[in-house]
């Protein structure tokens, strides 16, 4: 399957497991991810992720060169409702980062409320108009402007000083770190999370 849906324990996973097109999204996986999250309930937790040593270098149609499997604006705004419904999404959200993230790839990182990420893992450019707001609120105007329009790339630990991502952990290690952070969100009240979550991006929408 594309995307792997499971539940470990009290957290619902989503796994991009596209290795061969560096877990990039269409449509369909789009869709698959959307029903995810909108399926939470019982859920404490959200991790995102990938397969194959990489976290996931975009959607289909950040490859130019390439005819996308969907028209650009059906693809498009489906990225837009998957920003949206990580976001909305009643419980914490964590992106569990491992490798290359690219293109759409940065805007499930952006979207997220926790990011860990390996020091073998690397960011490169922005390219949603939809996300960049959240990018400039996380990092700063000036930041953001240079990720989405420079095309640079950026490790792990320069992600971390940035204010992209929450935490570096060694390679090999990723499991454990996302472990020891769910393992502090269970403690927690999940109405209390609710509740945190919804009030900052409240406070962001009237910004």
């Amino acid at each position: 399957m594309a995307v792997e849906i499971d539940r470990r324990g009290s957290a619902l996973w989503i796994t991009l497991n596209r290795p061969e097109r560096h877990n990039m999204y269409d449509v369909d996986m789009a869709d698959a991810m959307l029903t995810a999250l909108y399926g939470t309930a019982g859920a404490q937790a959200v991790v995102i992720t990938g397969k194959g040593g990489v976290f996931c270098a975009g959607s289909a149609f950040d490859q130019l060169e390439e005819a996308p499997p969907a028209p650009p604006r059906e693809l498009l705004a489906t990225s837009a409702r998957l920003v949206e419904a990580i976001r909305g999404c009643p419980q914490p959200v964590l992106a569990a980062v491992d490798g290359l993230v690219a293109g759409g790839g940065n805007e499930l990182v952006v979207a997220c409320d926790f990011a860990l990420a390996t020091r073998r893992s690397s960011f490169g450019r922005m390219r949603s108009a939809r996300a960049c707001g959240l990018l400039a609120a996380q990092v700063g105007e000036r930041r953001a402007k240079e990720m989405a329009m420079l095309g640079r790339r950026y490790s792990a630990q320069q992600a971390l000083e940035m204010g992209l991502i929450n935490e570096v952990v060694p390679d090999g290690e990723l499991g454990v770190a996302v472990g020891r952070w769910l393992t502090e969100i269970h403690g927690l009240s999940p109405r209390l999370l609710e509740t945190a979550k919804s009030e900052f991006h409240a406070e962001r929408a009237t910004l």
